[in-house]
């Protein structure tokens, strides 16, 4: 039974061998490249380093989309190998020669499941082990491997991600029964359970850490101005060791944040400048009288508030990573049990 279920998957499971050997001999001969460039970025002085992180930055540009791609990874894994596993012998009737042949349904279903989840977990492992061991030099410059634009790409998650999706297209083929409408299902609730993940839930999975800064005139911010005068002052996030920074906020000594009335103000010399005229832009720095009045609206500011930076270190990717690891694969038992359960109880 075991070798009936890999000769069924052996297109796919050939596919993806493909794209792993094309993806790792891609990263395996550029890695070695980017070690050199780290290497002499860390031996590097004075000037010469500026241009070693440069170099290393803009090297193998065209490399690094294999990041995002990886991202899909897990995605077309569910839709062309766990949508279809179940719901095409479903439409087209042939599960019962199995039947009939001394099979018993939870032992063809769970040798097909295992098998599928097998090739899976391979393909999706050895990419994100491949581009994992590409990217340390990068992560070890500018890259934050907490950032939401880079933690999906790094660790052991895309795994989970593919298993999960390999689950929801089994479980959506169980139920459905037709392998377009289990693909689509497959397609829309893979991208809204990652989103929801990434935009609500990841960072609330560890209690966020907070650090006040104090408000400098030479601060970036931006400032909400309307008819009325300037209603709000945002400044920007600073840089605290490659953290994910999840918001910025200004408070005094007792946590209050500042009335409308008093950043009008502490920021009555920005209200005394004339606005440029309708559909003007002007590129470069700003003029000097208008640097002027923001940089003397953020030390008034800064005399009475500070900045509270809300963030997650980045010493803490990998607990989120098995966190939301085991989020996943929970999730991914969850519908296998469900497509089990509908095969033996529900299916007639």
């Amino acid at each position: 039974m075991t070798w009936v279920a890999f000769r069924q998957i052996r297109m796919s499971t050939a596919v993806s061998a493909a794209l792993v050997l094309a993806a790792g001999l891609l990263l395996g001969v550029t890695g070695p490249h980017l070690s050199h460039l780290y290497a002499a970025l860390r031996s590097c002085s004075g000037l010469s380093c500026g241009a070693d992180s440069s170099e290393l930055s803009r090297a193998d540009l065209h490399v690094r989309l294999i990041g995002p791609a990886l991202v899909a990874v897990p995605l077309v894994l569910g839709v062309f190998l766990g949508a279809p596993l179940v719901s095409r012998e479903l439409e087209s009737g042939t599960y019962r020669l199995a039947w009939t042949q001394s099979v018993s349904r939870t032992r063809w279903l769970v040798t097909r499941i295992g098998v599928g989840a097998l090739v899976v977990a391979l393909a999706a492992g050895l990419l994100t082990f491949a581009f994992t061991w590409w990217s340390i030099p990068l992560d070890h410059t500018d890259t934050s491997r907490i950032d939401p634009a880079i933690f999906s790409q790094r660790g052991i998650v895309p795994v989970a991600y593919a298993l999960f999706a390999y689950a929801l297209g089994v479980a959506a083929g169980a139920v459905l029964r037709r392998t377009l409408a289990a693909m689509a299902v497959t397609l829309g609730g893979f991208v809204a359970v990652r989103m929801v993940m990434q935009l609500v839930v990841r960072q609330h999975l560890l209690t966020p850490l907070t650090k006040a800064v104090a408000l400098t005139p030479r601060t970036p911010v931006d400032l909400m101005r309307t008819s009325n005068g300037v209603q709000k002052l945002v400044p920007h996030s600073p840089d605290i060791g490659h953290a994910w920074t999840l918001g910025t906020t200004l408070a005094d000594s007792s946590g209050h944040p500042p009335t409308s009335a008093f950043i009008r103000q502490a920021c009555s010399a920005i209200m005394s400048i004339k606005p440029p005229a309708s559909g003007i832009r002007k590129s470069g720095p700003p003029p000097p009288q208008v640097l002027a009045a923001v940089r003397s609206c953020v030390h008034n500011v800064g005399l009475s508030y500070h900045e509270v930076v809300s963030y997650q270190p980045a010493s803490r990717f990998w607990a989120f990573q098995w966190l939301e690891s085991a989020i996943f694969v929970g999730l991914a038992v969850a519908l296998l049990g469900l497509a089990v359960y509908w095969v033996r109880r529900r299916l007639v």
